[in-house]
């Protein structure tokens, strides 16, 4: 916490005005940008860091604040909260988003999800000896590995291999076009 942050509240009332002007200029435009950041409105940010300044000025129990400068931009968040709840103003910073990026990851994320799953499910479906070796060989094993660890000849364990890579092909053919027919709409 700043020296800037820390104001003697509990000395007599003739300071206070006193302590506000030095509170006032201290935060003021710090506040004023912070405002202006979510609601990209000169005449709403200043009238939102007013309206923060004289309700601070009205508080009774400034004793009770540690921290002035969080105080303040806590208030002004409430006082920028209170304006887009009575729908007075919408927050700009929002608006000037461009949604459509946003659904289109939204999109290909659900898109590649899918496909994990039929990729999942088509390798629960393999047989179980090809599927144990595909599982050896996609953790990164090697022919000669997986033929030690299986107890089969590494032809055998090649052979599987490319059986399980056969299978998987054909049973997401479907969900890969699927894939690529909802990218090449989202790439539009």
């Amino acid at each position: 916490m700043g020296d800037k942050d820390k104001y003697n509240f509990k000395s007599n009332v003739n300071s206070l005005p006193e302590s506000f002007e030095d509170i006032y200029r201290a935060h003021w435009s710090e506040l004023y940008l912070f405002s202006y950041n979510l609601l990209r409105d000169q005449d709403h940010a200043k009238d939102v860091v007013q309206e923060v300044f004289i309700s601070f000025l009205k508080k009774d129990n400034k004793a009770g604040i540690d921290n002035v400068r969080a105080y303040l931009f806590q208030a002004v968040k409430f006082q920028v909260y209170k304006l887009v709840r009575s729908e007075k103003v919408k927050l700009q910073a929002f608006e000037q988003m461009n949604l459509s990026d946003y659904d289109n990851s939204t999109n290909e994320y659900l898109a590649e999800k899918e496909l994990r799953l039929q990729i999942e499910k088509s390798i629960i479906e393999l047989p179980d000896k090809c599927r144990t070796i595909y599982t050896l060989k996609q953790q990164g094993h090697n022919a000669k590995k997986i033929a030690s660890l299986t107890g089969v000849s590494q032809r055998t364990v090649e052979h599987q291999i490319y059986l399980a890579v056969k299978k998987l092909r054909l049973s997401i053919s479907n969900t890969i076009s699927l894939f690529f027919f909802v990218m090449s709409f989202l790439l539009k």
